[in-house]
């Protein structure tokens, strides 16, 4: 893999609920790296005592980037993220709500949307052998 890579920024958005989601996915997944300093955090998040959400923005700064992640997740980051991850947030939490926005940072939504991100996975992983 190439050099690291900027997936997403909080300060782009107005929320980051979506990257949020998708980080709390990395890390049920084991495909979150991090850094050791994020470990405790980690744990929380897996116990969902704190949301992916809540981690991205104290222990990333809001920043979800390629070298966060384990090269099977950055791999599998790059290329679904940018193109399908938000399809799938937009169909399966949007609906008809006002704006991407109003998404409620939740484990229900969390679950709704890791079954999709779980299927592209799945694909990912057997394109790959």
């Amino acid at each position: 893999m190439a050099a690291m890579s900027k997936l997403d920024d909080a300060s782009w958005h107005d929320t980051a609920t979506h990257i949020g989601l998708f980080v709390a996915w990395t890390i049920m997944n084991d495909l979150w790296k991090g850094e050791a300093s994020q470990a405790a955090a980690v744990t929380k998040v897996r116990r969902r005592s704190m949301t992916g959400q809540q981690f991205l923005l104290q222990q990333c700064d809001g920043k979800l980037t390629s070298g966060d992640l384990t090269a099977k997740g950055a791999g599998f980051a790059e290329s679904y993220y940018p193109k399908q991850y938000i399809k799938d947030y937009r169909r399966l939490l949007v609906g008809k709500q006002a704006t991407d926005y109003a998404v409620e940072d939740t484990w229900e939504n969390y679950h709704r949307l890791a079954e999709a991100i779980d299927k592209h996975w799945r694909k990912h992983q057997a394109e790959r052998g």
